[in-house]
């Protein structure tokens, strides 16, 4: 899949975010490396602090898919991303690409160390013969 097409699925998955208190919504399309795509949008609900964060509604449908090998992020309208889901993405692949359009709708690319690069990671647990 190229990256416009993922774009369009971010875009797609924003038109169904529930958003009815802040209408901020933020979609997200998350490639694997098997080619497979999953869909994440933004659910608020009125006690903010258990809403739904699109990037976590992606990623665990990809786990719950057993396709852990995350490959690129896309984000549609804007690059929206938290500390909270970066850290989430860092979690599988520090060097998969985020994928956004600018404010002139031009297709933009950074790696998620370049957005996140002193982050918290596995090898920093210092757990033996932890792969």
């Amino acid at each position: 899949m190229n990256y416009q097409d993922l774009i369009y699925q971010a875009q797609i998955a924003h038109n169904r975010a529930y958003v009815p208190y802040s209408q901020q919504k933020l979609g997200v399309s998350l490639l694997t490396n098997q080619n497979n795509v999953y869909l994440g949008c933004s659910v608020e609900i009125a006690n903010f602090a258990s809403s739904l964060c699109p990037v976590a509604l992606a990623v665990g449908q990809a786990i719950l898919a057993c396709d852990q090998e995350l490959k690129a992020l896309a984000l549609y309208p804007k690059l929206h991303l938290s500390g909270n889901a970066r850290q989430l993405l860092i979690e599988f692949n520090p060097l998969m690409e985020i994928v956004y359009l600018d404010t002139n709708q031009n297709l933009q690319i950074k790696t998620l160390n370049e957005l996140l690069p002193y982050f918290f990671g596995p090898k920093d647990l210092n757990i033996p013969n932890f792969s």
